[in-house]
């Protein structure tokens, strides 16, 4: 069993140019995948499925095997255009 400086280790060599809040929310994205497929595989043999490992921990497994994959895009972290707003008109008060 990997211990947590392992699993550090690992994870700074996998990550390349992520930081740490990116890979928190890649292993969150990916442990959600996980979960939702097993909840419909649940429902689809109509019986609970007996987990070994925890979501998150499978997802930082995937990680640090190298099996997760990304890809920034540019338009990633773009924050859209706030719309014009119409100009108060003559005589009306604002709160």
């Amino acid at each position: 069993m990997n211990t947590v400086y392992e699993i550090e280790r690992k994870i700074s060599e996998v990550k390349g140019d992520l930081n740490r809040f990116e890979i928190v929310i890649l292993l969150a994205r990916r442990a959600r995948q996980i979960t939702e497929k097993r909840v419909a595989l649940e429902q689809q043999l109509e019986r609970k499925a007996i987990a070994r490992e925890k979501d998150t921990i499978k997802a930082i497994g995937e990680l640090v095997d190298g099996r997760i994959t990304y890809e920034r895009t540019k338009d990633a972290y773009k924050v859209p255009p706030p719309e014009e707003e119409t100009p108060p008109r003559a005589g009306k008060t604002i709160l």
